[in-house]
């Protein structure tokens, strides 16, 4: 997934701020990946420091 820019980010929680449902349907496979992601970095840290 390519990265988003910060201002479309802001500009998708303000329409999803004025209640425009697309918005959060565009902006929630971004936030999911993100997650995903720091999730994934987490466990790889954690699993690294009980072997190390």
């Amino acid at each position: 997934m390519a990265a988003q820019e910060p201002q479309s980010i802001t500009l998708l929680l303000q329409h999803w701020s004025s209640g425009d449902p697309t918005a959060l349907a565009a902006i929630t496979p971004i936030v999911y990946h993100q997650l995903v992601c720091l999730i994934t970095d987490v466990a790889g840290n954690v699993v690294h420091d009980i072997i190390a």
